[in-house]
């Protein structure tokens, strides 16, 4: 049994009265990681562009994602800034550039489309 993950793979920066970070990765590590628990194998479709970084690449594969659907791209990866509230369950977008996504057209790997499950990540902009 397997989960198939569509996600919009992107660097954030993220601003809050907390603390500000400049360029980290987005969904994948965060939405991915936690069917582990439940299920064999997880598998990853989502588009990069060729600033993916490669410590990025292994942060996925470390964590037993599949990252067979993640198609490489010229060009750069989805980014979002925003700033969010002090109780963090509000938020401002600052800038949002769809770069290599905005082409994204999921592909499965054959090896995919035994997915029990699938988990159509909705990312709001």
């Amino acid at each position: 049994m397997s989960l198939l993950v569509v996600v919009r793979v992107a660097y954030d920066a993220l601003e809050s009265p907390y603390g500000k970070v400049e360029r980290t990765l987005g969904a994948p590590p965060h939405t991915s990681p936690s069917p582990r628990v439940f299920l064999p194998r997880v598998n990853l479709v989502g588009i990069v562009g060729d600033d993916f970084d490669p410590k990025d690449e292994a942060i996925l594969k470390k964590r037993s994602i599949d990252i067979e659907g993640l198609e490489r791209k010229e060009g750069k990866c989805f980014f979002w800034a925003g700033r969010y509230s002090e109780n963090l369950n509000e938020r401002v977008t600052l800038v949002t550039d769809l770069n290599v996504f905005a082409e994204f057209k999921p592909r499965l790997p054959e090896k995919y489309r035994d997915s029990k499950f699938v988990f159509l990540a909705k990312h709001r902009a």
